[in-house]
């Protein structure tokens, strides 16, 4: 049997995946799973919100063993009053859901509803929701304690919300759900795992699977975004990521969430555009990525296709953001809550004060990249290139030893516009061991760093921002943890064989997000370092709350759990 997550996701993501049909960015359906009982809140213009109940009564799922929630499809077992039921459904296509409760027969009861708290209006037999452009229609079938309904969006009418609603109220529940578990039911969690931890496996394949978009428009392939509703958008750092999680589920999956993320016709990386202001999350990963992943399947003709456009990334990073010392700088942003935003560590102290900087992650991710581009030269029979590579990354390795390092601290720090020290411990200088760049004693002094229960060692290593620090919160990237860095952090540690202290970060990682999902069913962004507050319950930049079900840190998950099984 399998042990498929049944726990219903408080905020989780529920989505079509394009693993499944074709979607379509442009005209979202999408929900999140209500904190209180069963049901979704669908945030179009205005928000709807489709609650489970009976009468008065919210329906409220109680994990029975067997049940399963993943992302498009769930069957929960439900209680009220001591008596027992049922809700069961899932996504038809990116556009419908068809769903039924159904309750043991009390005499008494009331039948089974939807409850909205939005205000909608009768339309054709059904219940419809008028927005911004958009209409969801709910279709009700006949009232008896075993209930169908369909729920449908549309962005060109009422009436073909209506259609879809009432198709979707008629459509066999069990064939819909036997369909959308086919791609799950056909993966394996790594062998010897079992319970809460295989269980925790399974709704990292679901979160993926929920992010993953299918071809059309300007996109030849399928892709992936790092959150289906808030952050709909590819951006390098979490596609590169969801390729490491992806390539455990699928070569052909991996391979395409590689190729998204270079799909502009000018062959350059999708958020490749003039240099007028700063990208998103523009992290280059995506070569290192790709030769472990060539390492696994050994596919010539996808390194093949895939390499000029590697070297294309590195030339714009080379023009656009090497700077004076050599070494390379993120283009900082005006807002003083995400001048980050390029790093992907929005609002980092690191980021605070400076104009301009030289920055250790980019310039430690660049070595990584041209230490693999170089073996990528080699078995493609390109010498020349080879010894290019090879040539760059030496210089690299030497000035940021040079000019990042700081002797008195024994860390690798950032420079800022006038070449000195942004003194403040983080998470990022510890990315020169994923770059190959420290000596055998500035790796040690960085292995100290992170054992040290008054910087690094927090409950959940590691820790964005170091505890002893005086900027150190729980804000975003000011001292929470993020699992896809601490993935960069396991690999660099192996590759120095600190082999005691990568099983450390990776297990850390492991059991606190098997913890939050028993507790709340969801995946999350980033986590309290303390592991004292809820994901959901911590700031996040102006806002509050981590993002929930969040693909990167899915896909961080499943790579963890097979490195470390």
């Amino acid at each position: 049997m399998h042990e498929y997550p049944n726990i219903w996701p408080q905020g989780g993501i529920f989505a079509f995946s394009g693993v499944d049909g074709p979607t379509d960015a442009a005209e979202p359906f999408a929900a999140y799973g209500v904190r209180d009982g069963i049901g979704w809140t669908f945030p179009l213009e205005p928000e709807v919100t489709l609650r489970a109940a009976v009468g008065a009564d919210r329906l409220v799922s109680i994990q029975y063993p067997t049940d399963y929630c993943l992302s498009d499809c769930w069957h929960v077992t439900v209680e009220l009053h001591e008596h027992r039921g049922y809700v069961a459904g899932g996504f038809l296509d990116r556009h419908s859901i068809s769903l039924v409760i159904e309750l043991e027969r009390v005499e008494g009861t009331e039948f089974p509803t939807l409850v909205s708290d939005a205000p909608g209006r009768a339309a054709n037999g059904a219940e419809v929701f008028a927005g911004n452009g958009r209409w969801i229609a709910v279709a009700t079938g006949d009232a008896s304690l075993h209930r169908q309904f369909g729920i449908a969006v549309s962005y060109a009418s009422e009436e073909d919300a209506v259609r879809r609603a009432q198709s979707a109220c008629r459509a066999d529940i069990t064939d819909l759900s036997s369909q959308r578990l086919a791609f799950t039911a056909a993966l394996e969690a790594p062998q010897g795992m079992a319970g809460n931890r295989k269980r925790t496996v399974y709704k990292a394949i679901s979160v993926l699977k929920a992010h993953i978009q299918s071809s059309g428009g300007a996109m030849p392939c399928r892709w992936t975004s790092p959150h289906r509703i808030e952050i709909p958008q590819p951006r390098l750092w979490d596609s590169s990521v969801h390729a490491l999680g992806l390539k455990h589920l699928s070569v052909d999956l991996a391979e395409d969430s590689l190729r998204a993320m270079f799909a502009q016709p000018d062959d350059s990386a999708g958020e490749m555009q003039a240099d007028t202001a700063p990208l998103p999350a523009y992290t280059p990963l995506a070569a290192w990525v790709l030769w472990r992943h060539f390492e696994a399947y050994r596919r010539t003709p996808f390194l093949r296709e895939m390499y000029p456009k590697l070297v294309r990334q590195m030339n714009w990073i080379e023009a656009h953001r090497r700077n004076e010392t050599g070494l390379y700088g993120w283009k900082l942003g005006e807002d003083t809550a995400a001048r980050g935003i390029e790093s992907g560590m929005d609002n980092s102290p690191r980021f605070d004060h400076a104009t301009a900087m030289t920055a250790v992650d980019l310039s430690s991710y660049m070595a990584a990249e041209y230490r693999v581009l170089e073996k990528m030269a080699k078995w493609l029979d390109n010498t020349a290139d080879a010894a290019a590579w090879a040539k760059r990354r030496a210089e690299i390795v030497e000035l940021m030893n040079e000019v990042l390092w700081d002797d008195e601290h024994q860390f690798y720090f950032d420079l800022d516009e006038v070449g000195d020290f942004i003194s403040v411990k983080t998470a990022s200088g510890f990315l020169p061991l994923h770059g190959r760049v420290p000596d055998r004693d500035r790796a040690e002094a960085l292995r100290m760093h992170l054992m040290n229960p008054k910087e690094f060692r927090a409950p959940l290593r590691v820790p964005s921002v170091a505890l002893d620090e005086d900027c150190f919160t729980n804000n975003l990237w000011r001292g929470p943890s993020w699992l896809q860095l601490n993935l960069f952090i396991y690999y660099g540690l192996m590759s120095y064989g600190f082999f005691q202290e990568a099983r450390e970060v990776a297990h850390s990682s492991i059991d606190e997000v098997v913890r939050c999902y028993l507790l709340y069913g969801c995946f999350y962004e980033f986590y309290d370092s303390s592991t004292d507050r809820p994901p959901f319950d911590l700031p996040r930049g102006k806002t509050t709350g981590a993002l929930a079900d969040f693909s990167a840190t899915a896909a961080a998950f499943l790579d963890l759990t097979h490195e470390v099984k």
